[in-house]
């Protein structure tokens, strides 16, 4: 069974995307596929997902559900999930802050697959969407050396 969670954004988030799903832009990639494969493999290794075959994809804001920067769609009995990462071309944010921002979208979305087993509860998906995104915030700050991601939680 395919269990759908999207990125939820919270007010601390919601620069990073853009409001308009028709915005089309030609500029260049600011974080490569190869760059977010590497994220995607070191943080698997990093909370022990290995046995989980994961694929990541950088997609448009169209494939996006709108005010997300991220999705992740799972098989638990299969042990498979696909990632979506915004595109740079469609962030608002400074392009320095883009890959740092990227990262930590897989680093949530893999987090999410810790939680995987749970049932899925309409009542608690905000709260554990908020967890979600203070681990993944946690995890991300720790690798930077304890130095808070702008957009972070406090």
């Amino acid at each position: 069974m395919v269990i759908l969670i999207t990125f939820l954004l919270f007010a601390s988030l919601a620069s990073a995307a853009p409001a308009s799903r028709d915005r089309v832009t030609s500029a260049p990639a600011v974080v490569s596929s190869e760059q977010v494969h590497d994220w995607l493999h070191l943080w698997q290794k990093r909370l022990h997902l290995e046995d989980w075959k994961v694929e990541v994809k950088i997609v448009r804001i169209w494939d996006l559900e709108q005010g997300t920067l991220g999705h992740i769609d799972w098989s638990v009995p299969h042990k498979t999930a696909v990632i979506k990462v915004l595109n740079p071309a469609d962030y608002e944010l400074p392009k320095d802050r883009v890959p740092a921002d990227m990262e930590l979208s897989i680093v949530h979305e893999l987090v999410h697959l810790h939680l995987s087993a749970l049932p899925l509860n309409k009542s608690s998906r905000n709260a554990e969407e908020q967890v979600v995104t203070m681990i993944a915030n946690a995890l991300v700050d720790l690798e930077r050396h304890d130095q808070p991601l702008p957009n972070s939680l406090p």
